[in-house]
């Protein structure tokens, strides 16, 4: 069967708009009858339904689209075109739809900000007196659950003007105060909900800040204190302030500098170097944590001991700190170049000591690359549900995890024992 089976004839509204108008003082000889016209393969017609089908599968049924969408979107553009001055249209356009797209950013983030303070926590409670400390009553009325999400999204802010860093800095911390805690909504989070995270906050935090006020090197904030030195540690208006992220620039094995950017929420692993015993078994020369979050707070010290000349005035001073949740090595697990095996990390059993601390920025070397070990699986045995961990983890960790040293050439080097620049 060929195409010259299919007979057909032109339509009769087209025989008159294909012929050609006369010229004047001529006569037309051009015929008025129909046309026989053959059916083609060339004409998009019945052989492309077929295709139909899978089309539908992939973008949906023919009639549901419209080129009004486009249409519309051009007007937007002759809207823009009446606000230049005609000349060079199409950078000054791009400006007008930038600026708008811009203002409907901001007035998204507004919106969003103004629905998420009718579910916040700990913004929207009032400064309790410093000589009277007392629990948010905002915390403890709201059921566990509501109160754990609504930290924890504090824990990370969805902003956070976080400007270019100076290569000579170590690390780099938004001086934001935009998202803050009151130090005494996690001992409500502790009565209400069973989190072992946020159990002893605040005696660990000011422990921590204590060492640090008194300018002791860090072994890991193994220091005791009394109850008596810990209050002389105070907070102004008894906040702590979170960050979304912090930056950390480092000298890499070529003597060149390189930054990391250390985020709770994406990129959160780290590695400090580590402080173990000189006796210690199969030692390994760094320690390696997750940033639960990111914070500074502005800190007095009326103890007469601390060596830091602003806190004897009683004026309070910046400090920077993470929130960790630490790793501990696999030491029966045999690894390293002689080996042939990456090191085997896993999370400290929640009910040790130890398993959530406070660390120096100051103290962090770079991003560690930290994989999950996939074959033996999750658990939840190390931690009940808490706001230590990431949404996506579905309160689950893995059993063990590996530290990768391959991602880039200068990690790859700091595991070499005489490397260059380390």
């Amino acid at each position: 069967m060929s195409p010259l089976s299919f007979r057909g004839k032109q339509r009769s509204g087209l025989v008159g708009q294909h012929r050609k108008k006369p010229v004047a003082g001529s006569t037309s000889n051009q015929p008025t009858t129909k046309k026989r016209k053959y059916w083609n393969t060339a004409t998009y017609k019945y052989h492309s339904l077929g295709d139909y089908p899978g089309i539908i599968v992939t973008t949906g049924t023919t009639d549901s689209y419209s080129t009004q969408v486009g249409e519309l979107a051009h007007h937007l553009v002759k809207r823009f075109y009446a606000r230049t001055n005609k000349r060079k249209i199409s950078p000054q356009i791009a400006g007008h739809e930038q600026k708008q797209r811009i203002l409907r950013a901001t007035n998204q983030r507004m919106a969003d900000a103004k629905a998420a303070d009718a579910v916040q926590v700990s913004a929207n409670i009032q400064d309790p007196p410093a000589e009277h400390p007392t629990i948010s009553t905002d915390s403890q009325s709201l059921p566990a659950a509501s109160a754990r999400n609504s930290m924890a999204k504090n824990l990370c802010p969805d902003e956070d003007d976080l400007p270019r860093t100076l290569p000579r800095a170590h690390h780099h911390i938004s001086e934001s105060k935009r998202t803050s805690f009151n130090v005494f909504d996690f001992n409500a989070l502790s009565k209400i909900a069973d989190d072992p995270a946020v159990e002893d906050f605040l005696p660990k935090l000011r422990a921590h800040l204590l060492s640090r006020l008194l300018g002791r090197a860090y072994e890991g904030d193994e220091t005791d204190y009394s109850p008596e030195e810990l209050l002389k540690v105070t907070f102004k208006r008894d906040r702590i302030y979170s960050h979304k992220l912090m930056r950390v620039n480092f000298t890499t094995y070529d003597g060149l500098r390189n930054s990391d950017s250390i985020n709770p929420r994406t990129h959160s692993d780290i590695m400090v170097l580590s402080h173990e015993d000189d006796d210690e078994r199969n030692p390994h020369p760094y320690w390696y944590a997750r940033a639960i979050g990111v914070f500074h707070a502005e800190v007095r010290h009326l103890g007469p001991a601390s060596n830091n000349r602003k806190a004897q005035r009683s004026a309070a001073q910046r400090i920077e700190f993470l929130w960790v949740r630490w790793f501990g090595r696999d030491l029966t697990h045999k690894a390293g170049w002689k080996a042939k095996r990456l090191h085997r990390l896993g999370f400290i059993d929640s009910a040790e000591d130890g398993t959530f601390g406070f660390l120096d920025p100051a103290e962090v070397i770079r991003g560690a690359h930290i994989i999950p070990a996939f074959h033996y699986g999750r658990t939840t045995e190390l931690l009940p549900k808490s706001i230590a961990r990431r949404a996506e983890e579905e309160d689950q960790d893995y059993v063990y995890y590996y530290v990768n040293p391959f991602a880039d050439r200068d990690l790859f080097m700091r595991y070499f024992d005489t490397a260059v620049g380390h």
